[in-house]
């Protein structure tokens, strides 16, 4: 492998200013565009609160905390090869949080409770604990406390209920600690008796969610999400709405603004630098591209996350009036969220998360599109990137299409359509192949992407490396 040590010249007495040299090498290419990617895959999660664990050692409470790292990494990573479904879900979580607010105005006007789009996400994160044992309060002290554990002190009865798939509800594991959640025996029965009741029902496309949810709500505590919060105070299962400011949930909204302001700042100096270098007439690299499509879809998606608190580990704990029935258990279980990507379908169906993720897919492709004319190792590799780019952009707006057939032609089967059996069979089968022909090849598409803004790193012209006025603005890499 070739190798060039550029030479510059050190003045010859002490001189007042130096400025920097006109070139740039392979690594400043390189890192300046990995900060922008990992600042913006980094900083744009939104988590949810994580499941509450009392550690019992400090080895353990450093061994949560490492557990929560890898959690969020693991987003990291999705995001790095799926950014577009990020901002999918940001629509999604946006959307639902605007209807909670609109749906809690008169409860929260009768309750005298403030309710904002904040009170909603941080619901719908998980970040309300309905306790329904007096004796699990009144070990932990006042209501709405964030900071304390709750302890319960139910116990397993009767038989543990399980998904049509046979599956349990998931726990997390305990070698960090204890899980402040258990079984809770009255509740166990009052979802033993609401799942009978919804097995009797018409199979719906939700059986499995509604079961899971049915799940979640056996235990000493309940994680409710906005409109199931809703439903139990129209139940009278609590008394009030939470009594919460949004400036405390504000408090507990732990994203680093230094971090995102690092981030902000390094992907506006690389928009900067790529409209000098065209301006300029000097070629850029494909990986720099790349960062600048990754730097969009993570603007857009921090618009849409723009009133969602970040990073909050805590949630905020209320007591109930009183326990359900079991027939108000089956209802708050039916108005939960499905078990993919926290949205409901009966109000936001799937075309909204679809609709951002096409939207994500076509602001992260469209940067691709000006590498048309840029330098590539070989013939090929150039006519297989524009191909790619086009891709890129063209997949997901006809796999929006095609899926919106197929949901319709779906919908009309489970309604006894007009259509005959056979043919709407074939049919369907037909579309379903197509659309995981596309989802391929726009992985396939994706994947070549990124290979291939590496290896073109070590076959760049030599104007690459020139650099402009903009190399002198306080950047990172």
């Amino acid at each position: 492998m070739s190798t060039f040590h550029p030479n510059c010249t050190l003045p010859h007495s002490i001189v007042n200013f130096v400025s920097a040299p006109n070139s740039r090498g392979t690594l400043n290419l390189l890192w300046s565009s990995l900060s922008v990617i990992i600042l913006c895959v980094w900083t744009v999660h939104h988590l949810n609160v994580p499941v509450q664990i009392l550690p019992g050692s400090t080895s353990q409470m450093y061994g949560l905390k490492f557990q929560r790292v890898i959690g969020k990494t693991k987003w990291m990573l999705l995001m790095v090869l799926a950014p577009e479904l990020l901002l999918g879900k940001a629509l999604v979580d946006l959307l639902s949080a605007l209807h909670s607010e609109k749906d809690m105005k008169d409860l929260a006007d009768q309750d005298g409770a403030k309710w904002t789009i904040t009170h909603a996400y941080f619901a719908n994160m998980g970040g309300f604990y309905l306790h329904l044992r007096d004796t699990a309060i009144q070990t932990t002290g006042v209501e709405g406390e964030a900071n304390r554990s709750y302890l319960s002190t139910g116990t397993q009865e009767g038989p543990i209920l399980k998904d049509s798939f046979g599956k349990k509800l998931g726990t997390p594991s305990t070698r960090h600690g204890r899980q402040t959640w258990c079984l809770d025996n009255i509740n166990q029965r009052l979802a033993n008796t609401a799942m009978d009741s919804l097995m009797e029902r018409e199979p719906s496309l939700r059986l499995r969610s509604r079961q899971r949810n049915l799940m979640a709500l056996q235990g000493n505590f309940w994680v409710l999400d906005a409109a199931q919060l809703r439903l139990a105070r129209e139940f009278g299962v609590l008394e009030h709405l939470p009594q919460i400011s949004e400036h405390d949930l504000e408090d507990q909204n732990k994203g680093d603004a230094l971090v995102k302001a690092l981030a902000v700042a390094q992907s506006l100096w690389l928009i900067v630098q790529l409209l000098v270098r065209f301006a300029k007439h000097l070629p850029s690299s494909q990986l720099e591209l790349m960062a600048a499509a990754f730097a969009g879809c993570s603007s857009f998606t921090y618009v849409l996350f723009w009133f969602k608190p970040k990073d909050v580990g805590q949630p905020r704990h209320f007591r109930a009036t009183r326990y359900p029935t079991a027939e108000e258990v089956l209802a708050i279980a039916m108005e939960g969220p499905t078990t993919f990507f926290h949205y409901r379908e009966d109000r936001y169906p799937r075309i909204s998360f679809l609709i951002g993720s096409v939207t994500g897919a076509i602001i992260f492709g469209f940067p691709h599109l000006f590498a048309w004319n840029f330098a590539f190792p070989t013939t090929i590799e150039r006519l297989i990137w524009r191909i790619a780019a086009v891709l890129a952009v063209v997949l997901p707006v006809v796999g929006l299409v095609v899926d919106l057939i197929f949901s319709f032609f779906y919908k009309r089967k489970a309604r006894h359509a007009m259509m005959p059996g056979h043919f709407q069979r074939k049919f369907l089968s037909i579309i379903s192949k197509i659309i995981w022909t596309f989802s391929l090849s726009y992985f396939l598409v994706r994947i070549y992407m990124m290979v291939e803004v590496f290896r073109s790193l070590f076959y760049l012209p030599p104007r690459v490396f020139r650099t402009t006025w903009s190399s002198s603005i306080p950047h990172n890499g």
